[in-house]
């Protein structure tokens, strides 16, 4: 949880930069990539051959030949926390 708010935090930052993070422990391994000059968030949770899933406009999920989650990808990432709050208030 707490990779999950300094990673909206970074988001909401007045300069966000490109961000690659690797997290690697027992049960979980997974790239979190930020790239600034489109911003794209993808989120990788292992490196395989895909069937891509549009859930909505900007954003993605693959999955592999099993079904199991392979990677998210969301574009314009800066507007997900206020896109999450928004949604919030409607619920």
């Amino acid at each position: 949880m707490s990779l999950a708010l300094d990673l909206l935090s970074f988001l909401t930052s007045t300069q966000p930069t490109n961000v690659f993070i690797n997290v690697q422990n027992k049960e979980t391994s997974m790239k979190i990539i930020y790239d600034r000059e489109v911003d794209a968030l993808s989120i990788i949770f292992q490196e395989t051959t895909v069937i891509t899933q549009h859930l909505s406009e900007g954003i993605a999920v693959d999955y592999d030949a099993k079904g199991k989650l392979a990677s998210i990808e969301i574009l314009d990432a800066t507007k997900l926390p206020m896109l999450c709050i928004n949604k919030l208030k409607h619920w």
